[in-house]
């Protein structure tokens, strides 16, 4: 009787720790946390104050990032309210942009929203999208890339139209006639814009009928009618009258008061000159009593950027707080777990001591445990697995790193073509979108900088398409002037990556500077997408520790789609014993640090300060000064910093004779 007791109550054992591991596992996150998350959403949605928003919105992405869900249908649901929280942190970015101009606070709005975009098509059921592909598009507008925006706001439309979204769809037809506005293509801007306000007339939309009305006169005071644009802002004044739509007002019988002294009505036109100066006495005032707002407004957008890294670091005690409290219910959870199983415990023995099949019983425990044990080891070898996908991952991804060098070197290193040359290439992620180009072809040394939207795998597979498009056009054509082989390679990047009225269609492309330069000659041919090329001159007292800068302007045009395009600008230099060039990327000087962004003030006048150093010591000191000025904040872009000494044949000749 004994040792079957003493099997009993080692099977007990077994069973109460299997079943502590059971509850422990079961409660090991407390709903608190995922209560607290709809909370800190629902606080931001209804926040009214940009700070206060942004720190609910930044909480909330916080504890869902420590929740660990149950279940497909907890995991949908967290990562809904995850992708609401993320959506207002880019909406408080963008405002702060807005009132700053400061286009890295653009840069930030635009990866939030896309990164909303990305998790909710990650859920079962993706939600409507609309209102957010609104905001990218007004965010890409406000950063000075309106070509981008118009393709959102093209898609964006036929997505409202599927889906039935007709408040989102007034506002991006809205939008999208003021941008034509803006880039004065009035005929679109006029279509649109009348779409939108049939569309909100027919919704009852009167707190945004009025900025289509303004928007609508204006269009038609640009096009000359003056009868249609004062009609639209009268009907705009009686619906709404903000300091927008004054102005406009004003402009209009401004417009109307010339035409009337055009045609000779003197009395028409000094009526409207009356009410002119009536409108823009009001505007005025107005602009006076506002005059002290609006320097509250900046100064309080300069504490709020104070104290955003404030607001986050108390999030982060709030959340290890919460954390705390669902790990104490979590104990109770378990202390109730063990005096149930004492209870059960005490019945078992009895039942056990009075049934004669206790063997049977203790027989199918030991199955149960056999199977256990086989699903312990099932998950420690899925875990391996996993972890050697991981690795396998992270080792393909620092081979493709490798071959990605191994493309742009070449068969020879840079030095075998400009032995005194230097290259600072620090790519964000382990590939870049960032490359590098030298070549020789003939007498011809061809030597360029480019950069590929993004950075990471999607860049880096960008760069190789680009790199091999620049090879291909030096090798199968006669040498060319620079600005024709940018205008070639615009032409096929665009057919390669640009579809018409398709939402496939990829909006990436890439800047570049190439610069050709003939043996023999002591000069140089520049031509550049949105990459300038810095000269450093040798100033006349030779003992100066800086030299003079030469800046050759890009053309403000990438190679790929663009709105506005135009030809290539094509420069020639002479180059001097002893000048330098440089082509970077704008990760150096988009850098951000506690001091701001570095800066093309910044890159000036370090450019000055070492091009009378050695190749040697000007990439470590580039290279130095990029790490101190970056400190503990995490690098922003792919950087590539190409300087090249440029020393004419007959002058090498004679300083080796002498």
């Amino acid at each position: 009787m004994y040792p079957e007791l003493r099997n009993i109550l080692t099977t007990i054992v077994y069973v109460f720790t299997f079943s502590l591991c059971v509850q422990a596992q079961k409660f090991s996150q407390s709903p608190d946390i995922y209560n607290s998350i709809v909370a800190n959403c629902d606080s931001a949605r209804h926040d009214t104050n940009a700070e206060s928003m942004y720190r609910h919105a930044h909480k909330a992405v916080m504890l869902a990032n420590s929740i660990k869900p149950r279940s497909a249908m907890e995991t949908d649901s967290v990562a809904f309210y995850k992708s609401e929280a993320l959506y207002y942190i880019g909406k408080y970015y963008k405002k702060i942009g807005q009132n700053t101009s400061n286009t890295n606070y653009f840069k930030l709005a635009k990866n939030y929203f896309n990164d909303v975009i990305r998790l909710r098509k990650t859920l079962s059921s993706v939600p409507d999208l609309t209102e957010v592909f609104n905001s990218l598009a007004s965010t890409y507008y406000l950063n000075n890339q309106p070509d981008s925006a118009v393709i959102i706001y093209k898609n964006n439309i036929d997505l409202c139209q599927k889906n039935g979204n007709m408040r989102s769809l007034a506002k991006a037809y809205h939008n999208l006639g003021r941008l034509y506005h803006q880039t004065e293509q009035t005929q679109l801007a006029e279509a649109n814009l009348l779409s939108a306000l049939r569309i909100r007339q027919m919704i009852g939309d009167r707190t945004n009928i009025a900025s289509t009305y303004v928007e609508l006169s204006d269009v038609y005071a640009t096009l000359g009618d003056l009868d249609k644009a004062n009609s639209y802002i009268l009907k705009a004044l009686q619906t709404s009258a903000d300091k927008h739509t004054y102005v406009t007002y004003a402009n209009i019988l401004h417009a109307s008061y010339l035409d009337s002294r055009k045609r000779m009505e003197t009395v028409q036109a000094l009526t409207y000159l009356e009410k002119e100066m009536s409108v823009r006495d009001s505007i005025a005032k107005h602009n006076s009593h506002n005059m002290v707002a609006e320097k509250e407004t900046r100064y309080q957008i300069q504490i709020t950027e104070s104290r955003i890294e404030a607001i986050e670091k108390q999030n982060e005690i709030d959340t290890l707080r919460q954390m705390q409290k669902a790990e104490n219910d979590n104990n109770y959870h378990v202390v109730a777990t063990i005096l149930l199983l004492i209870v059960v415990s005490g019945f078992a023995i009895y039942f056990f001591r009075q049934n004669s099949n206790n063997k049977k019983l203790v027989s199918n425990l030991q199955s149960q445990n056999k199977i256990i044990q086989r699903q312990s080891e099932e998950l420690s070898h899925q875990r391996d697995k996993l972890s050697e996908v991981y690795e396998s991952t992270h080792d393909s991804i620092r081979y493709a790193s490798k071959i990605q060098l191994k493309v742009m070197n070449g068969a020879n290193d840079i030095k075998d073509i400009f032995p005194l040359s230097f290259v600072f290439y620090k790519p964000k992620e382990i590939v870049s979108g960032d490359f590098y180009f030298v070549k020789q072809i003939g007498e011809y040394k061809i030597a360029a900088v480019a950069d590929c939207t993004g950075h990471g795998m999607p860049a880096a597979l960008l760069s190789i398409l680009c790199f091999n498009f620049l090879s291909e056009e030096l090798v199968s054509t006669p040498m060319r002037h620079a600005n024709e082989i940018l205008e070639s390679l615009r032409s096929r990047i665009k057919d390669t990556l640009y579809t018409k009225n398709s939402n496939d269609t990829v909006l990436d492309g890439c800047d570049m500077g190439i610069v050709i330069y003939k043996e023999g000659s002591a000069q140089i041919e520049y031509s550049g997408a949105n990459i300038d090329l810095y000269i450093t001159r040798q100033r006349r007292n030779e003992h100066s520790a800086e030299r003079d800068i030469e800046v050759l302007r890009a053309t403000h045009n990438p190679l790929g789609w663009f709105l506005k395009e135009q030809p290539f600008k094509l420069y020639t230099a002479n180059l001097n014993t002893g000048d330098e060039i440089y082509m970077l990327t704008d990760g150096y000087k988009d850098q951000m640090s506690k001091d701001g962004t570095f800066g093309v003030i910044r890159i000036k006048k370090l450019l000055s300060r070492i091009a009378n150093l050695t190749i040697n010591e000007q990439r470590r000191e580039v290279q130095s000064t990029f790490s101190a000025w970056m400190d503990t904040f995490e690098q922003v872009d792919d950087v590539t910093l190409l300087g090249i000494k440029f020393q004419p044949k007959k002058q090498k000749e004679e300083s080796q004779e002498a």
